[in-house]
Formats: C-alpha cells, structure tokens, sequence
C-alpha cells in the first residue's frame, strides 16, 4: 500500500533530489518533497510545509545540520532527521548523534534510505506515545491529587475496627465537620437510624471482599447544621494492600440527586397521569365518566391521596360534588358545604389560573380547612378550574399527604389536565349541540318538505358541469313524478314545459346565466298525463371561487289553484262590480297601503268625490281632516288585528252622520258606510225628550214623596186636635158636670181649635212657598243678602255675641229668587243661634265655592251638633225637632229644603256633636247664573 510523506530536502544538489525521490518510489512511499539550500528557505519550508522528515546533505554552504537541528527544537517540532554523506567516519558519527540525528546513510547506500526513514518514523511514533502516556500518568496523578484534596467527594480512610485513620479535606464540602472532627468521631453515629441496618449489611459485604469496590451503597447521615443529607459511597476493603492499610470510603452529598429522582418519579407519574386522563377524554362518552376516571387515575396513576370534581350550582357558590376518589366523607363534606370559603376560592380562580398550598395545615382558605386537612392528613392541596365556553363551572381538587409537593413543571400539567376536561366539557357540550341541532334540522327539513307540500312549493338544483338536476319531493309531485325519482336532466325538465312557452322559458334561463341576476318567470308544464299545471319559477346562479356559474338553483309554486281562482275572481269581479254600483250603500276598498282601489258612486254622492279623483290615491292624502279620528283608528285595528270594525262617525266638513263597517282582507280592507244624520237628529230629539221626562218623573217621584209625607203629617196633627174637640164636645153636652169642669173642657176645645188653626196656618205657608216659585229671579249679592239677616236678627246676634263670618270671594253672586235664598240663609243662621253650646259663642262661617260647574253654599257653625247615625233620615222632615229645650216647631229646616229644591238645587248636612253642623248648598249652573270672580 502506498503512503504518502512530506519530506524538507536540505542540499544543493538536484541530482542527489532526484535519487533521494526515486528510492522512496521505489519503497512506494510517495514523497512530497520541498528543497531548501539557505537559511531562510529552510526556516520558510518547515513553518509553512509542515514536513514529516528531514532529510540533509552532511555539508552545506549556508546552513549547517546543527543549525538545522537548531531550528527545530527552538520552533518546538519533533520530526525525524537523517543525515546523507559521501561518507561517515567515526567522528563524524559521534558528531551527528550527539547534536541529536536519528540517523545517516551514505550515497552508496541510498537502497537503504526507504528502510532507514520508515525505522525512523516509527521510533518517533513509539516516542511518542511514551511522552503522551508519561504526559497522561503525570497528568492523571495531579489531578487525582487536585480531586481528593479539593473534590466535592470525600475520602475517608478506616483501620480495621473501623475507626477512621485519614479524612480528606473534601469532607467538609459534605458533612460540614472538618478532617479533624472527622478522625475524632464515631463516623457511624451520624447515620439516620432507619439506614443502620442497610449500612451493617455493607460493611460485611466489604470485609468479606478484601479488594472488591462496592459501589451504591445511599443512606442518610447528619449534617453538622442538623439536616438530613442523603449519601453515595463506594467502600473497597484495602486493609491487604501495605500502601493503604486500610479500609477506603470514597462518598459525596447526593441530595440533590436523590431529591430529583423523587421528582422525576413525581413528574414520571404526572406523565403517566396526563397520558391516561388524555386516553380518557378521547374514549370518554360523557362528563360523568370523564370524572370518574380521572379522579381515579389522579389516585391510582398519580398517587395524590385523594381527588374529587364539584360544579357550581349556577352563579351560586353552592358546590355538588360530581365524583370522588378516596376522599375523607366527613371532610369531602364541609368542603363542599363551605359556601364562604367557596366564595373566596372562586373568586381566586377568577383572577388566577389555579390555587395551590404546598402546607395546608398552614397556609388554606381558612382556620376550619386548615383544620380538615390536619385530621385528615392532607399536606398539600391544589384547586385546578373547571369551563366550560370559557366560564368556570367548577372545580378539580387533588390533595397530598406530602408537603412541597407541587412545584412549577407539576402544576403546569396538571393545568393541562385541567385544560382537558374543560376542552372535553366544550366537545360535549358541542356535541349536545350538535345533536340538537342535527335533530332540529331534521325537523326543519321534515317541517320544509311538510311546508312545500302544503303550499305546493318545490325546489330544484341544476349542475350546470355535470348537466344533471335535483329535485325536491315537492317538485316531483307538481310534475306528476314518483316523490323518490329527484335525479332529472336538462332535457327531462325542457320536456315537460308546454310547447308555447318552450322559447321563453330558455331564453329566461339563458338570460340568467349571460347576466348572471336572479330572475323570475310564469310558464306551463304538462304532466305525463296530459294535466296543463301553471308555475311560477323563480331562479339564480351560485358561482365558484373563481366566479364561474357551476349551479343554477331554483323554486317553483304551483299556481294552478291560484290561476283558476284569479280567473274566477275575475269574472267574480264584474259581477261585483255590477252589485256594488246598484247597492244603496256607499262602497269603497283599499288595499293593505291605503290606496283607494275601488269607490261606487253613492260614495261619490255622499263623500262628494269622484271616483277619477280618488282612486289610485291615498285614502289619507285624499281626506287629511279624518287623519288620527275614530275612523283612522279603527281601520288600522281592522287591518292589524284582523277583526270587523262597525262604528258611527261625524263627518265635521260636511256635518253628517255615517254608519261605517270595514271589512278586513288579505288585500286590504273594504267599507261600507251609509248617511245617517236624519236618526241621529232623531235620536239626539227622542234623548232630549227622555231626558225631560225623566227630569219630570224625578221630580214628580220627590213630590209625591213629599205629599205623602205631608198628608201623612196633616193627618196627623190635624186628626189629634179634632178628635180632642170631639171629645170634650160630646162631655160639654152632658149635663152631669159642675160648670167649672165644663169651663175647662170648652178651654180645652179653645186649645185644640188653636192647634188646628196654627196647622192650616203652616199649610198655607207651605203652599204659598210652592206658589211663589214663578216669581221673577234676579242677581243677588250675597254679601248684601247676609247683612239684611245680620241687620233681622241684630237683637238676638248682639245679646249672645254671635260672630258671622262671611266669605264669597270665589263666587259673589247668583242668579235666583231673592225671598227664597233669603229664608234659607235666615233659617240656617237662626237655627245655628238657637242650637249653640251652652258656654260658647256662636260662631257661624258662611262662603261660596265652585266644584264641577256647581256653586257650593257652605253654612258652617260651632254648635250643639246632631247624631246622624240617629236622626240623619229625619232632620228635614215636617215638624222634626231634636232639642226641645229650645222653643219651635220643627217647619224650619223642612222649608230651607223645600226653598232650595224649589230653586233647583240640593242641600247636604254634615254634623257631629258638640263640634257643629255644616249645611251645603249645591246649586248647578243649569239651574241658576253663576258670577264667579
């Protein structure tokens, strides 16, 4: 095999090159070779060629082999250097190899030149590898130095009885106590006493096994700051070895290590928590078995100590709990059941993404969880939220007998799981959704076909590539087809459109798609057998993403009934026409937007329109004066509502009277209306009539009332009087009586002659009342009216200093019989006066107020008062007196109502005892002239 090698020729000679290169070819060692006769060439050629070799003339004009030799040791290259000569005396040996050439050769010898430089090579090679691995030993002894010393390993070496003889310094960075410490301790004191045992077995292990290592050997021993450090060390029993002697313990602090291992296992268990939970939520069919299974791969994959899922009930912070796994009843319980800290921790979930306590017993909501989790032996708690559509719904708790035990990678896949059920929650809900949907879809379309059957509606699409078309069942059905035969051709359809409108319907589809605009058209078909059905067919394209026509859509409407109809209408219509034009009420109809359609001409005599100047316009812009009336209302309730409206309206611009009934339609609305101004007059007569005569019946009613009462009342006190007279009539006759009796029976017949005569005295007064009533009526001032009563009854006004007061500036005159009212305020005023209370000045309040078109007379006094619950029916009556310590008659206050029922007005008591009585007088504007101010 040949092999490359790059050679610095030292010499002059271009012959000697060339055996030089010739012999080495020979050996197939393929030369490179660069030439250098000076100095300078030579230091050039082994900077920059980087030789393997040096091969040297032994005498050369400007460079000798020393220099040579020179200039690499100060260039720190160690590479072979054969020297060739003419030839070699012993000196010149001497020479060479104490100035350190490898080798020399004379020009005789150049067969021997391949052989000498492949000997000198691999002694170079062997060289230095001796110098690599010599570099390599020392090396590898500072450096075990450099680690025992200064090692985060320490180094403990032990007698016989296991007593420590060298401690290296390294133990500190362990243990913490120092080298010193160390050799005076009982190293194994420091155990943790749970690791005793384990530690016995491998120091038997080591003393039964003089030079084995054995390795592995983790335990716990105490820190000199009191903690618990876990411990790695490898034991080899050197107690044979003289150098040693002993037993070598080489540990480190593996804490860290130990620590992440639980934590990989933790996190490995995480893992296989989430896998499982994610394997759940793709084979889950609902939410409830999604959480069962994960509370339970939460305990039995993820080795929490317990897991449970609660929902919220609504907006409240009411929890249910939906699934648990070995959790504690009684705590799982007053868990759910805290509705404040519930509260607190949905609202926590509010603003962050979990809630977590890695010391539970320490650090919770509240005292009493802090007290749960201590009976129950929860260390460590996560709160995890349940969405769903993005709202918290519930909530995902895992619990920990460990403390610490939830760390930044733990909760960031737990969130993930978390993130799962909501997503799974979504799907459902989706899912549900779907469901629902899908099933009111079928619904529609059962609801759409059902629709297109009744309304003979049907659809159809057109693939315009593929020339085939669908047709809904409904469409079938209009072309007289099976509901199942949908797929059709172009062809198919063109054959069944009737032969006069076969151009028309074409070049409406073609039409369609040159302008690509929706279009609508009528046309007939005939079905198969022989049936002529009129459609109405509206149509359009829907395009591609490129904008190209790919399908020509449409619906039909059977309007066959509707076209039959229409004709029958028409016809219907004239006959209509006829009817309405020769009816004697007037007509006219509108449709739904008010626009006259239709008016006869006894609308045009009552209206005073014709039917050239309204029809075709605005019922409201024709007759702007009926805009929000009675009528205007009425026909939009006709319209909206659907419902006949018959009413009566007065028609100002012309004055008459109309009885209207609108009839509403689909259409619109038709009215019918006729003049009846002459009833109305007639009625408005017949009520002015009954009016009168109820008036009359009324007044009729009290009078008979008050004849009654009054010829009741005569009877009486004239029938006592007379029958007294008779009496003592019939005892003055017989002669058995001493005259001094008899003196007093005709004294007795004196008294009740007066009696009678003091009745047909009253009667004569009433009756004059009656009379008067005709007497001329004139404006009082009733100001003036109380001063004449004032100035009649001075006497008795001064002597019990009664105090009138008097107030008619609201209403200062009236239009009346001055005698009556005079009598009426004189009665009420003297009777006011009569009945005071004993220890009080009278004190009378008269004024005049207006109420409803109605003038109030109000006479107000502070007087005895009268029990009306007692004699309330009989304060009016004819002789009726209440108070017999005062003298009368009991014929005032029957005159004061006659008077003013004779005026036309009413009068009303009001009273109470010892607080006064008001009377009022009521005197309406149709009875009397009112001056208010």
């Amino acid at each position: 095999m040949s092999t490359g090698i790059k050679i610095v020729y030292l010499g002059v000679s271009q012959d000697q090159t060339d055996a030089v290169r010739q012999a080495l070819y020979k050996a197939q060692l393929l030369p490179e070779i660069r030439v250098a006769d000076t100095y300078e060439q030579f230091l050039t050629a082994v900077s920059e060629f980087s030789p393997d070799l040096i091969l040297s003339e032994y005498r050369l004009p400007d460079i000798s082999c020393s220099q040579a030799m020179e200039i690499l040791r100060e260039s720190g290259i160690t590479i072979p250097f054969i020297v060739i000569s003419d030839t070699i005396s012993e000196a010149m040996s001497e020479e060479l190899l104490r100035i350190g050439i490898d080798d020399y050769i004379t020009k005789a010898e150049m067969s021997r030149l391949a052989f000498a430089v492949c000997k000198t090579q691999e002694k170079y090679q062997v060289k230095q590898e001796q110098q690599a691995l010599l570099r390599q030993l020392t090396d590898s002894e500072k450096r075990f130095r450099t680690l025992v010393e200064n090692s985060s390993d320490a180094v403990v070496v032990l007698n016989a009885e296991a007593q420590p003889i060298y401690v290296s310094p390294a133990v500190k960075n362990v243990l913490g106590y120092t080298a010193d410490e160390v050799l005076a301790m009982n190293i194994f004191s420091k155990a943790h006493p749970d690791d005793t045992s384990g530690l016995a077995e491998t120091m038997m292990k080591v003393f039964a096994n003089p030079g084995v290592a054995i390795p592995g050997h983790t335990g716990r021993m105490l820190h000199k700051d009191g903690t618990w450090r876990w411990i790695e060390a490898t034991v080899t029993n050197l107690l044979h070895e003289p150098g040693v002697n002993g037993i070598v313990d080489n540990f480190r602090d593996v804490t860290k290590q130990k620590l992440g291992e639980e934590k990989i296992l933790q996190l490995n268990k995480l893992y296989a928590f989430l896998s499982e939970v994610n394997h759940t939520l793709v084979h889950a069919a609902d939410s409830r078995t999604v959480f069962r299974e994960v509370c339970r791969i939460a305990c039995e994959v993820g080795q929490f100590q317990g897991a449970w899922i609660g929902m919220f009930a609504g907006d409240s912070n009411k929890v249910a709990v939906e699934e648990q796994q070995n959790m504690n009843a009684e705590f799982l319980s007053a868990f759910a059941n805290a509705t404040e800290e519930q509260a607190q921790l949905r609202e926590a979930l509010n603003v962050h993404p979990y809630y977590v306590t890695n010391n539970a017993q320490e650090d919770f909501i509240s005292g009493h969880w802090k007290a749960l989790a201590a009976s129950s032996g929860y260390r460590s708690c996560m709160v995890l939220p349940i969405k769903r559509s993005g709202k918290i719904v519930g909530t995902f708790n895992l619990y920990a007998s460990q403390a610490d035990i939830f760390t930044t990678a733990e909760i960031s896949l737990l969130e993930e799981a978390a993130m799962g059920i909501s997503f799974a929650l979504d799907v459902f809900e989706k899912e549900r959704q779907k469901v629902i949907a899908d099933q009111q879809l079928q619904h529609k379309e059962r609801r759409l076909s059902q629709a297109q059957a009744i309304a003979h509606l049907g659809s159809w699409e057109t693939d315009l590539v593929k020339n085939t078309s669908i047709w809904s069942d409904e469409t079938c059905r209009i072309y007289g087809l099976p509901e199942n035969n949908n797929m059709q051709s172009l062809e198919s359809w063109l054959s069944f459109v009737h032969p006069d409108d076969l151009e028309y319907v074409v070049q409406s589809n073609r039409r369609v798609l040159e302008t690509m605009q929706p279009a609508d058209y009528y046309h007939r078909i005939i079905r198969k057998d022989g049936q002529i059905r009129h459609l109405y067919v509206q149509t359009h394209i829907e395009l591609n993403s490129l904008g190209q026509p790919v399908t020509l859509c449409g619906v039909l409407h059977d309007v066959t009934d509707k076209k039959l109809a229409d004709e029958r209408i028409i016809s219907a219509l004239e006959e209509r026409n006829v009817i309405l034009e020769s009816i004697g009420d007037g007509f006219y109809a509108l449709d739904r937007n008010w626009t006259v359609t239709y008016w006869n001409k006894k609308a045009e005599v009552l209206l005073h329109r014709s039917k050239e100047s309204v029809e075709g316009h605005s019922l409201w812009t024709m007759f702007p004066d009926v805009v929000n009336t009675d009528i205007y209302y009425a026909y939009h309730v006709a319209v909206e509502l659907d419902v006949i409206q018959q009413f009566e309206f007065f028609y100002e611009s012309d004055n008459n009277w109309f009885e209207i009934t609108a009839y509403p339609s689909a259409n619109g609305l038709s009215v019918y209306f006729h003049d009846i101004t002459s009833r109305k007059k007639s009625q408005a007569q017949l009520r002015e009539l009954n009016e009168s005569l109820r008036n009359y019946a009324s007044e009729l009613i009290e009078s008979n009332q008050g004849l009654d009462q009054f010829a009741y009342v005569v009877s009486h006190n004239l029938r006592a009087p007379v029958a007294n007279i008779i009496g003592l009539g019939e005892l003055v006759a017989q002669d058995t009586y001493p005259s001094h009796i008899r003196d007093e029976f005709i004294n007795g017949i004196l008294v009740n002659v007066k009696r009678i005569d003091d009745v047909i005295s009253d009667l004569n007064t009433i009756l004059r009342i009656k009379q008067e009533v005709s007497e001329n009526r004139e404006m009082i001032n009733l100001q003036h009216l109380v001063d004449n009563v004032r100035s009649s009854l001075v006497g008795i006004i001064d002597k019990e200093q009664v105090d009138i007061q008097a107030d008619f500036s609201v209403v200062p005159e009236l239009f009346t019989l001055k005698s009556y009212l005079y009598n009426i305020f004189y009665n009420l005023i003297i009777n006011s006066i009569k009945y005071r209370r004993p220890n009080h000045s009278p004190v009378i309040y008269i004024s005049s107020s207006v109420h409803e078109d109605c003038v109030i007379i109000s006479i107000r006094d502070n007087g005895m008062g009268i029990d009306l619950a007692k004699r309330g029916t009989e304060i009016f009556g004819l002789y009726k007196r209440f108070h017999q310590h005062v003298e009368g008659k009991g014929l005032g206050l029957f005159m004061v109502k006659t008077q003013v029922e004779m005026l036309g007005g009413k009068i009303y008591v009001n009273s109470n005892i010892n607080e006064g009585t008001e009377f009022r007088i009521e005197f309406c504007s149709d009875v009397c002239q009112i001056t208010p101010v």
